[in-house]
């Protein structure tokens, strides 16, 4: 998931990549006003938390003296309400960030050049010779559909995006490439 960092420090950049990626720059700008938002509330509430606790000091110190604190606690009072009612505000901000972050794809590297679909890529180099076959060759999409290991519809309906989702026999495959992988590295000190 992207650092709210990287759209606090540069918005304009983000944008810049997330057209590359056809995707809609605007959630930037909402999450670059929510955060601001959100940072002025940290600032505001932590004002008042350190407020509160000086005067909780001398609320201590006029009790030991035997002086009156009504006033005092009364507006100690008012203050942790609002400090209650800003950190409530603040986790609901919290939660809105955390959910309009998990839509951002990740941001593509600079050298990505802008298009439109798969068509618009462009070959950087061939590795090796292309092989020739007597038939028709079917690419991954059509394999998993064909072979039903693959649900590319649900997939996108899960993630917002062209991932797939594993099923049968393509779920137990997965998995098997990954605790091959596990296995693998084991051997080279990667540890479980």
């Amino acid at each position: 998931m992207l650092d709210i960092k990287i759209i606090r420090e540069d918005p304009e950049n983000v944008k810049k990549k997330l057209s590359l990626r056809n995707e809609d720059p605007e959630i930037i700008e909402k999450l670059y006003e929510l955060d601001k938002r959100r940072l002025h509330l940290i600032h505001t509430t932590e004002t008042l938390k350190e407020n509160r606790n000086k005067v909780s000091d001398e609320i201590a110190v006029m009790k030991k003296n035997k002086e009156n604190t009504d006033e005092k606690i009364s507006e100690m009072k008012i203050e942790s309400e609002k400090i209650k009612t800003l950190d409530e505000e603040l986790k609901s901000l919290d939660k809105e960030i955390d959910d309009l972050m998990r839509y951002i794809p990740n941001l593509p590297d600079e050298s990505v050049p802008h298009g439109k679909s798969e068509k618009d890529n462009v070959q950087v180099r061939i590795s090796g010779d292309k092989k020739n076959f007597d038939f028709k060759v079917k690419d991954h999409l059509q394999l998993g559909k064909d072979l039903d290991i693959l649900d590319f519809e649900r997939g996108a309906k899960i993630s917002g995006s062209g991932f797939a989702l594993y099923k049968g026999k393509g779920a137990r495959l997965e998995r098997a490439l990954i605790n091959f992988m596990l296995d693998e590295q084991g051997k080279n000190g990667y540890r479980k």
